[in-house]
């Protein structure tokens, strides 16, 4: 007991405690590292900052060392979750170091996180679009950290057991470290594997993924939930039908040409991403570089202007073996063959240009055009479109004054027509000089007879 008292403080002092307050805090309660995890960084401050209002003799809290005590608390976490050696002996003055650097940097993490999103993704719609997708949820997943401290991607990863030989082993950087190493199981593993799980449902519950997992919907189990999809959607026969249809897609990928929405670069893509694909499936997939090459070559036809580039291909034994050489030595073949059709279409324009400026006229010049010509030739074109223009507006008006006349004119035979319509009406309308006599006695009159007989 008294061996153990003593270590704890000697680690005390390795923080940079002096004895009096290695003893000080040894009788507060840290009498061994896991008492740490009883308390919270705030609590460990809150304590230091009561005692210096009255601190004993000789107790005194540095800053450093309190810093380094706030390490040993992370330091013992740490160890705890990835089932390390957790005793005052381990806690040495290397450790203490790496301790405190961990820390400093997990805060500096938290800090530039604070107005960071992570990258979205899409909800998981069809099995097919799995391996995409994974992907971007594995990425995902490496961004978010949880109650470990550790990217959360540490639930779902392959190797659940951690052995020696997986803490003992070499990483490229602490995180990669974590996730290999974090227990799971404890409250922290509870926690973020709880997590996994609603991250995981809410991408996949609109979509056929679903089926596969709902059963863990119960008990939250985001890890199983993850291996059981990924069971399904990377089995043998997934992976068959994944190979397939990346076969598929170099036998049916054709290059003719340079075209506006497929050239050259697409064409070396759709192979490249096709392999990729056929490896990820099956690392063990032997595919000869000359059969790569062969399968290039004959998806290329004879429209590409590419022709003499392919009989050395294939008269070279050196980019018959290499598909990234062979790919490369045409790319550029097609870009000098491109530059080349570029700079006589150029030197057309500007003959014709050339010929243009010779007899300037005020038409529409393109870009290429405007921009061979000089200064003075420039000034001379925009001295003839204003002509031209001024020309344009001259007829317009002299068309509208002429279509103004002519309206007016018809209006004022329209009047006349209606002032003579009018008169006619009014002559219709005279009274004759007997009106009135067929009544009263004039109306009883007999005709005169003479007059009739005379008329």
């Amino acid at each position: 007991m008294a061996a153990n008292a003593n270590a704890m403080r000697s680690s005390l002092g390795r923080c940079g405690f002096n004895p009096e307050t290695a003893d000080f805090l040894f009788v507060q309660g840290f009498a061994q590292p896991s008492d740490f995890l009883l308390v919270t960084e705030t609590d460990i401050h809150s304590m230091i900052r009561n005692t210096s209002r009255q601190p004993p003799v000789n107790v005194i809290f540095p800053f450093l060392a309190v810093k380094k005590l706030i390490a040993y608390r992370f330091w013992t976490a740490e160890r705890t979750r990835t089932a390390g050696t957790v005793t005052p002996d381990a806690f040495t003055a290397a450790e203490c170091t790496r301790a405190l650097t961990e820390l400093r940097n997990s805060e500096e993490r938290e800090e530039s996180s604070k107005d960071v999103d992570p990258v979205k993704v899409e909800a998981l719609k069809t099995i097919t679009g799995w391996f995409k997708w994974n992907e971007k949820w594995l990425n995902l997943l490496s961004q978010l950290r949880g109650r470990a401290k550790t990217p959360i991607v540490y639930v779902i990863r392959d190797v659940a057991d951690v052995t020696d030989a997986v803490r003992e082993a070499e990483y490229s950087d602490s995180d990669e470290r974590l996730i290999a190493t974090t227990l799971l199981s404890g409250d922290h593993y509870i926690a973020d594997n709880k997590r996994v799980w609603r991250e995981l449902k809410a991408l996949t519950v609109d979509g056929a993924g679903w089926t596969y997992i709902k059963r863990f919907n119960k008990k939250e189990d985001g890890r199983e939930a993850y291996l059981a999809l990924k069971r399904q959607c990377e089995g043998d026969s997934a992976s068959l039908t994944r190979k397939a249809r990346a076969y598929n897609k170099i036998s049916k990928a054709k290059y003719s040409g340079e075209r506006q929405n497929y050239d050259f670069q697409k064409y070396v893509e759709a192979h490249q991403s096709a392999y990729n694909e056929i490896l990820d499936v099956d690392p063990n997939e032997a595919i000869p570089e000359t059969k790569r090459v062969q399968d290039f070559l004959a998806g290329i036809n004879d429209g590409a202007g590419i022709q003499s580039g392919i009989d050395f291909v294939l008269g070279n034994p050196l980019y018959m073996g290499s598909f990234e050489q062979t790919q490369q030595y045409l790319g550029t073949l097609v870009a000098s063959r491109k530059e080349h059709q570029s700079a006589k279409g150029n030197h057309r324009g500007i003959s014709a240009i050339e010929a243009k400026s010779k007899n300037l006229d005020g038409h529409w010049y393109s870009k290429e055009e405007w921009r061979q010509l000089t200064p003075d030739q420039q000034a001379k074109v925009r001295e003839l479109q204003k002509k031209n223009k001024d020309r344009k507006t001259k007829k317009s008006e002299k068309k509208k004054r002429k279509a103004a006349a002519a309206k007016k004119k018809q209006k004022q035979a329209s009047k006349n027509e209606e002032a003579s319509s009018s008169s006619e009406d009014e002559h219709d309308r005279q009274p004759s000089d007997n009106a009135g006599d067929q009544f009263g006695r004039a109306g009883h009159k007999k005709p005169d007879k003479k007059k009739k007989k005379s008329e």
